[in-house]
């Protein structure tokens, strides 16, 4: 009976050890195997912007006479959710959530490997995590990664800012989820929010991806995920192995710092959502490049990428490839699966 059961959690285990690393690509999203780092983060911004900033001009915000969106919301994000009665500022919060999960999981099934092969495992999304593609090798490579990166942050911003300006009626986005049990489900949401709560998505994964400088106001290095899950990883040439570590979002862990300093950036970023013109948005996103999401050259692997005070924290739990029979478990801690059944059954 026992050798039974192992056989048969093999297969499991087998089946989901793609869903555990639904987070290696960012600070966690929340899943049935994984916590609500991102989600947390930023409704605890939400919640400091809300109590800091007139939220009037959303007076005139209309909601879409489909209340799928209030539905999922509930589901999924409900004890985030539950103290915001304003019907008008819950869609505002609820849209920011679902935007902030849409990098990691594109309106894909979160259990499914081949969905998340699609989203994690493809070398040209890398730049959507602040992390290095493929190509983006030794020295140069923090440029080039970082170059990309920005970009796709700047544009998100420029969405989000854009529709913010549009008529009332005019600032919906329709968008599709796939929820387990029930398939993909379409519902609208506050296109500024859910634009911005894609691009925090990026902003946060810049300090969880990349060595930063000791006051983490500037980038030394940009971590790989792509090249790290193969035998072909190199660090001098790949840059630092992407780190579950750093990806965990507890409040008394080593690198609670870090954390604390994400969701001050992501309340900055959320100014937006209170700014009068596009030049001010823009003045908000070029502000935030300038302040934390610079590049300083000359740290590197020769040199102990300038002995940065998170080395330490970054260097544990690095990826590796994922076909050592590893799996990265909820708490990031790696044993092989016969260990993990063993764990289970007795």
């Amino acid at each position: 009976m026992k050798s039974t059961l192992k056989i048969l959690l093999v297969v499991i285990f087998f089946n989901i050890f793609l869903i555990v690393t639904t987070d290696v690509m960012a600070y966690e999203i929340q899943t049935g195997l994984t916590h609500d780092c991102h989600e947390q983060m930023a409704m605890d911004s939400f919640e400091t912007f809300i109590q800091n900033n007139n939220v009037t001009n959303y007076n005139n915000l209309i909601l879409p006479a489909d209340s799928s969106w209030d539905s999922y919301s509930d589901y999924f994000f409900g004890n985030l959710l539950e103290s915001y009665t304003d019907k008008k500022i819950r869609f505002i919060a609820a849209s920011l959530l679902i935007g902030v999960r849409w990098p990691d999981e594109h309106g894909l099934s979160v259990t499914s490997t081949e969905a998340l092969y699609a989203n994690h495992g493809d070398p040209d999304n890398q730049f959507e995590h602040f992390l290095r593609s493929q190509d983006d090798d030794y020295i140069e490579g923090n440029i080039t990664a970082l170059s990309k990166s920005k970009i796709f942050f700047q544009n998100r911003v420029l969405n989000a800012a854009l529709y913010l300006f549009e008529n009332p009626d005019d600032r919906i986005v329709e968008i599709k989820e796939y929820v387990e049990f029930y398939g993909v489900i379409t519902f609208q949401l506050f296109a500024p929010a859910y634009y911005l709560g894609t691009a925090m998505h990026s902003l946060q994964d810049s300090f969880s991806h990349t060595v930063r400088t000791d006051d983490l106001k500037q980038i030394l290095s940009v971590l790989n995920f792509a090249d790290a899950v193969t035998e072909n990883f190199n660090e001098q040439r790949d840059g630092i192995a992407h780190s579950y570590h750093m990806d965990e979002c507890k409040s008394d862990d080593d690198n609670k710092q870090i954390i604390k300093v994400s969701k001050k950036v992501s309340l900055q970023l959320l100014q937006i959502l209170s700014s009068d013109s596009i030049n001010d948005a823009e003045t908000i996103t070029d502000n935030i490049i300038e302040e934390w999401l610079t590049y300083k050259p000359g740290c590197g692997f020769d040199n102990n990428y300038c002995n940065s005070k998170w080395l330490p924290v970054i260097r544990q739990d690095p990826t590796a490839p994922f076909l050592t029979c590893n799996v990265s478990t909820v708490g990031y801690k790696h044993f092989s699966l016969i260990e993990a059944i063993d764990k289970l059954l007795f």
